[in-house]
């Protein structure tokens, strides 16, 4: 949504150099395919904070995806603290894992609103936001935010060392490589990069037994 735009030119391979003799703005981005480059440039009379361009506007609208966004959560709320379904025991933008089969009357995965039953788990560890292991002696899902599903493999990462954060102040480092590609330079670096994973108590308070495990976790009064 930034408001500087640019504006993306196709041009010939053999009619680059008068391109380039001709434009005297900056030169944003640039690809080369086949015969052709694809580039794109630094158009200044295309900006929303030139007083001059009252009339050009992007093709965007936040009131749209505020509300897209705003319907989305109320009818996902339509699933949480209900009686009348199973214990939900987490839940993200568009799914939901209960601990027992809900009814067919929300599932239909053709229909547009309704919900698709993704899989049947017999172990599952929820620790947090894009932090959950799930597992039924036939497939293996660990999602770690900020960990690629490579490097979650070559880690060896799985739901018993998942389990290890329930421990009070438990922490898990790893490192992997992340591609960092800059197409203005034309280059692409693969850096190390080293993370670490641990619960934290930024959107609920975690309680803890006697002994240090985590049992549960409750809404923080603000």
């Amino acid at each position: 949504m930034a408001d500087n735009l640019g504006s993306v030119h196709i041009i010939k391979e053999n009619e680059f150099s008068d391109f380039e003799e001709d434009y005297e703005g900056e030169i944003i981005d640039m690809i080369k395919f086949d015969n052709h480059y694809l580039i794109k440039i630094k158009d200044e009379n295309i900006s929303l904070n030139n007083e001059l361009d009252t009339d050009i506007t992007q093709n965007i609208s936040i009131p749209i995806a505020s509300a897209v966004t705003a319907y989305a959560r109320i009818e996902m709320s339509k699933y949480k603290n209900n009686s009348l379904l199973p214990n939900l025991y987490y839940t993200d933008t568009d799914s939901l894992y209960f601990d027992n089969p809900i009814s067919y009357k929300y599932i239909d995965s053709k229909k547009l609103g309704k919900l698709k039953i993704e899989g049947e788990y017999y172990r599952a560890i929820f620790l947090s936001s894009k932090l959950y292991a799930l597992d039924n002696n036939e497939e293996t899902i660990i999602k770690i935010r900020s960990l690629s599903k490579e490097s979650i493999k070559e880690n060896n990462i799985n739901l018993e060392i998942i389990e290890l954060l329930l421990e009070k102040d438990y922490k898990l480092k790893y490192k992997q490589n992340k591609w960092f590609r800059n197409l203005s330079e034309a280059n692409i670096q693969i850096l190390e990069q080293s993370f670490s994973i641990q619960i934290n108590s930024l959107k609920r308070e975690l309680i803890y037994s006697n002994t240090g495990k985590l049992l549960s976790t409750k809404a923080i009064k603000l």
